[in-house]
């Protein structure tokens, strides 16, 4: 059975009487994901003590520091963070684009340095709260 992360809290705040001159209030923040972009991944590589490049196009919309990118790799669907944004070597025909993510783990890092995404679409989402 799954627990939401407040369920605990709002279970404590129950138990305990306030004041007959105050009220609780409970308040359950729900965040929302809004795709904002389409990136199509072409290559991966590892920058030394910073993490994985994923390289591509940007096919629609605006992607931001902080947004989150959603891909399917080895039949799972990963949504990682954002943290760094390069422009690579564009011509006119096919502007590149480097997108750092923050991967779990060094192992993580590995497996998709290894991986070859063949023109994977991934879509960027942005969190709303």
């Amino acid at each position: 059975m799954l627990h939401h992360p407040f369920a605990q809290k709002l279970k404590d705040a129950e138990r305990k009487k306030p004041p007959k001159d105050r009220r609780f209030i409970c308040k359950t923040v729900v965040a929302h994901y809004t795709k904002m972009a389409k990136f199509e991944i072409d290559d991966t590589f590892v920058i030394t003590n910073r993490g994985i490049i994923l390289t591509g196009l940007v096919l629609e919309g605006t992607i931001h520091i902080g947004d989150f990118m959603e891909f399917d790799f080895q039949n799972q669907l990963l949504k990682r963070e954002i943290s760094g944004i390069e422009g690579l070597t564009a011509s006119a025909k096919k502007p590149n684009t480097g997108i750092l993510i923050k991967c779990a783990n060094s192992n993580e890092i590995n497996e998709l340095k290894k991986w070859k995404p063949n023109k994977v679409i991934a879509y960027i989402t942005r969190k709303y709260e």
